[in-house]
């Protein structure tokens, strides 16, 4: 899920600091500690189970602590080798032997991408108490915030939308001429750097949205349903 180090590779770096390893359990470290090397922080139980989970990585001197869901995973405590990291990469991440039960077996090489959603992604310039950490878990149960539906004063309905159950994003919206238009989910292009969304509009025409994911996701072209594509560039 996080991976950093001086240099980085094109798709990932190789200082492992947050990631599921190949038996679904989470693992978080920031940086190799000087008596024991990388030995991260693992899960009790797997992560990997379909589910939305809320991870917490803090760090406070030589004392390292990782949440889950709210509640204290485990903890690291020694001091950490100096490391310039340079770069840092969110979903992406370079198999080295600092990994512990890397994605894709022992004898695997080169980046690889986190498989499954990310959201809300932070880092704070401190670190995080246990009271925050819990009062970050428990806002998940608060009313959604998702725009259903729109209806005029006259009882119209001008809008409706509805979402994937498991990821919250969007899935269809239907216009005020009763017309559904369905999202599809975003695909990373790892070579181009270009995440795509593709839409198909009421009338079952497709149009495809490129986004840089290097530059807050800005849109780079659109291909419209007679093929034509418009780029856009700064």
């Amino acid at each position: 899920m996080l991976s950093a180090d001086q240099l980085g590779h094109q798709f990932g770096a190789t200082e492992p600091i947050l990631y599921v390893g190949t038996d679904g359990r989470l693992r978080g470290q920031l940086g190799e500690l000087s008596d024991s090397g990388f030995t991260p922080i693992t899960s009790a139980a797997p992560v990997n189970d379909g589910q939305w989970h809320h991870v917490v990585l803090t760090v406070a001197g030589e004392q390292q602590k990782l949440y889950l869901d709210g509640e204290l995973a485990g903890e690291l405590t020694g001091t950490t080798v100096a490391n310039y990291r340079a770069r840092a990469f969110v979903g992406s991440g370079y198999r080295a032997n600092s990994w512990s039960n890397i994605p894709g077996g022992p004898t695997a090489s080169g980046a690889f991408a986190f498989n499954g959603t990310i959201d809300e992604f932070a880092v704070y310039g401190k670190p995080l108490s246990e009271a925050t950490i819990q009062a970050h878990w428990a806002a998940r149960a608060k009313v959604s915030n998702k725009l259903t539906q729109v209806t005029l004063p006259s009882g119209r309905i001008w809008a409706k939308n509805t979402y994937d159950t498991a990821t919250d994003r969007l899935l269809t919206h239907t216009d005020r001429h009763a017309g559904t238009w369905k999202i599809g989910k975003p695909e990373v292009d790892w070579v181009e750097k270009v995440n795509t969304v593709e839409v198909i509009d009421p009338r079952d025409g497709k149009q495809t949205y490129g986004y840089d994911r290097w530059r807050a996701d800005r849109l780079v072209y659109e291909i419209d349903q007679l093929d034509f594509k418009t780029s856009y560039r700064d």
